[in-house]
């Protein structure tokens, strides 16, 4: 799976991220950290690709796995959660603009 990240390859490294976690669910059950690894992985490649709408709720499961496992201040943890912040952050930042662009733009024309 490293070759298809190292190339941007991002849908067959979603792809085989997708089949991994399916194995790792069913062998290790929805909430075991490896689990938990795979869904941050899948969040970074969303992110990646620039699918925020995907790579949110994927981040925050793993959010909660390895909170859940490791408390609060588990540097993994704390790692995802300010991705989501992140994330919530550009969205919030892009929508921003748009009503911007939607709105009478000339009246920010000097800015």
């Amino acid at each position: 799976m490293q070759c298809h990240l190292h190339s941007k390859n991002y849908e067959k490294s979603i792809e085989l991220s997708l089949k991994l976690l399916k194995y790792r669910e069913k062998g290790l059950g929805e909430k075991h950290p490896l689990v938990g690894n795979v869904l941050a992985t899948l969040g970074d490649l969303y992110e990646q690709r620039g699918d925020v709408t995907n790579a949110e709720p994927m981040y925050t499961r793993a959010f909660v796995i390895l909170k859940d496992a490791f408390g609060v201040g588990d540097p993994k943890a704390l790692s995802i959660q300010g991705k989501i912040m992140n994330l919530h952050r550009k969205s919030s930042n892009s929508s921003n603009n748009s009503d911007i662009k939607g709105s009478d733009s000339s009246r920010y024309a000097c800015l």
